[in-house]
């Protein structure tokens, strides 16, 4: 039962057995599972899937689609809520896995030039297409005089920010105000320092 509604792996995963769990152990292995998996239970057969229904509904329903958009402001959300909290767990569990420093700086290394080259690459792979297709030619976007306002407003008072200004950021004032405020470069910073004190 649990595997017609492909719960059979999380339920493994969380130590829940079932009679019909125990049934399916006998002489599997942990390919034969994977295999078991059912397509729509996926994740990324569910992303592709809740892709391509969004963009049928904003061309079949645009209106109902935008009224739809709080699901989207929601899930973004609850992600912005977890993702500080994620970044600190994983940050101290995996360098207290690494036991010594020196390993978690030469991973650290690897990762950066893996990052670096990674997104270079990506770069140039966008800006080619962006440039051979011709994307936003004839779109002649003017900023409106209330929206300039309303932007300068917001994000214009503070002024230009200075190193030091970007120093102190990165130190938080409490522990809690590091994931209060959804950045995550203090959460990052705290994990580390956690880890080495």
């Amino acid at each position: 039962m649990l595997l017609k509604f492909g719960l059979y792996r999380e339920t493994k995963a969380w130590g829940v057995h079932s009679e019909s769990a125990n049934h399916h152990d006998a002489g599997t292995g942990s390919s034969a599972e994977r295999r078991k998996t059912l397509v729509y239970a996926r994740l990324g057969v569910q992303i592709v899937v809740g892709i391509v229904v969004g963009m049928a509904l904003g061309f079949i329903a645009l209106k109902l689609a935008v009224d739809m958009k709080v699901l989207g402001d929601i899930f973004l959300r609850l992600i912005k809520m977890i993702v500080a909290l994620l970044v600190f767990l994983n940050v101290v569990l995996d360098i207290t896995a690494a036991g010594d420093l020196k390993n978690v700086g030469r991973i650290g290394l690897r990762a950066l030039i893996y990052f670096e080259i990674v997104s270079t690459v990506a770069l140039a792979i966008s800006m080619l297409v962006a440039n051979l297709s011709g994307v936003g030619t004839g779109m002649h976007l003017t900023q409106s005089s209330e929206a300039a306002a309303a932007a300068h407003a917001q994000y214009g008072k503070s002024g230009p920010a200075s190193f030091e200004h970007f120093l102190l950021t990165l130190f938080p004032d409490n522990f809690v105000g590091a994931f209060a405020n959804g950045s995550l470069l203090p959460a990052l910073v705290i994990s580390i320092g956690l880890r080495l004190c």
